[in-house]
């Protein structure tokens, strides 16, 4: 058994829901008598508390960390997986949705476009047309030319 495990049953087994340090070395020492009180106190400071197991509350004091609450219930890791896992699942469904839609609108655009094209493409042929009416009646062109006598 590891020292940190040691510390953790000295800690679980804590009466109060607040203890000092000193009532955890005193634990650990009659469990372990050649533990070094130094790494106990180590362990306490930076192990346990950066592994979210202990908080330091008011002075020396230190207590167990609660779980997360919600409301009046509270929430287990595995209920916080399992609904995860089902959010990211939903946006897997979500993503196949928009791109779906996203090809359909690609279509629909490709489509709208094609029709434009013709249709501006028809504009300019009349255009065309237009502007060469107009041009051949602007010439004064006539089978019957005057003829000048000198």
């Amino acid at each position: 058994m590891t020292l940190k495990q040691i510390i953790i049953d000295a800690i679980a087994t804590q009466p109060k829901a607040s203890f000092s340090s000193a009532d955890i070395v005193k634990d650990v020492l009659q469990i372990n008598s050649t533990a070094n009180v130094g790494s106990i106190r180590t362990c306490i400071r930076r192990d346990l508390v950066k592994d979210g197991m202990i908080v330091k509350t008011e002075g020396r004091l230190w207590r167990l960390a609660q779980p997360v609450k919600q409301g009046d219930t509270t929430t287990n890791a595995a209920e916080l997986g399992s609904a995860m896992i089902d959010y990211v699942e939903k946006l897997r469904k979500d993503i196949e949705l928009w791109k779906i839609k996203a090809a359909d609108l690609k279509i629909k655009f490709d489509h709208d476009e094609k029709e434009w094209r013709a249709i501006v493409k028809a504009k300019d042929e009349t255009i065309a047309r237009l502007n060469q009416r107009i041009i051949a009646s602007n010439k004064t062109f006539s089978f019957n030319t005057p003829r000048i006598v000198p």
